[in-house]
């Protein structure tokens, strides 16, 4: 297995970092990345080197390193799709990282770029595109279709058979009941249950869930230090 680098310095990245690190030390990270214009004075995170794009080909190239994104990007959920297309236009292999606390059947098929987190679950017959990431204590159920660049928070349920797009965001708690299919830029809100198929870029809150905000043109944008302030336009 090749070592790995780690794109980006979010808060992401540090829980991939510290839970591999505790619970997969055969996922060996070598360097923290980021954007050549994301790069200022600090030179480590985590106590490890943080570099640029530049300087990552140069020190650590694709044919000895893989990468993992972990932009997380909720300010613009839309940017995992576009790093994930940057880093394999490096030449870079994107390695997923799945926790071994995680119960995932054999059955999955998994794409590159995702991440799940221990102790969340992953059923039979379920399809992960790329750049997804599945939190901890999430519950994904049989013969789901997850898309490129969603979340799946803490304790989301997923009911069997559900289709899930690109860049959704499924908050705390939420539930997404069987069959149903989930439109791209999808936002679910913490707690909310979904109980009909969604549109495309809507945002939907409460239980049963209603439809709150339109956010077509930017995609999903959160604000979590004002939460509620999801930069969009009303419901159209």
């Amino acid at each position: 297995m090749k070592p790995i680098i780690l794109y980006g310095n979010s808060t992401l990245a540090k829980q991939v970092y510290y839970e591999s690190a505790q619970y997969a030390p055969d996922f060996a990270v070598a360097a923290f990345c980021v954007g050549d214009d994301f790069l200022h004075e600090e030179t480590s995170f985590c106590g490890l080197p943080l570099i640029g794009e530049n300087e990552a080909l140069q020190k650590y190239p694709p044919y000895k390193y893989d990468m993992l994104s972990c932009v997380d990007a909720p300010s613009k959920l839309r940017n995992r799709l576009a790093i994930y297309d940057k880093l394999k236009g490096l030449g870079y292999y994107l390695k997923s990282y799945i926790s071994p606390l995680a119960c995932v059947s054999d059955r999955v098929r998994l794409g590159e770029n995702n991440i799940v987190f221990a102790f969340s679950h992953i059923y039979i017959d379920t399809c992960l595109g790329h750049s997804n990431t599945i939190r901890s204590t999430a519950i994904v159920g049989h013969d789901i279709i997850i898309g490129n660049g969603t979340n799946i928070s803490e304790g989301v349920v997923v009911g069997g058979f559900a289709k899930i797009g690109d860049s959704c965001w499924l908050g705390m708690n939420s539930t997404i009941n069987n069959c149903l299919t989930i439109a791209n830029d999808t936002l679910v809100a913490s707690g909310a249950v979904i109980m009909t198929n969604t549109k495309q870029g809507v945002s939907y809150v409460g239980n049963p869930a209603r439809a709150f905000f339109s956010h077509k043109d930017t995609g999903i944008m959160l604000d979590f230090k004002r939460w509620g302030n999801i930069k969009t336009g009303e419901l159209k």
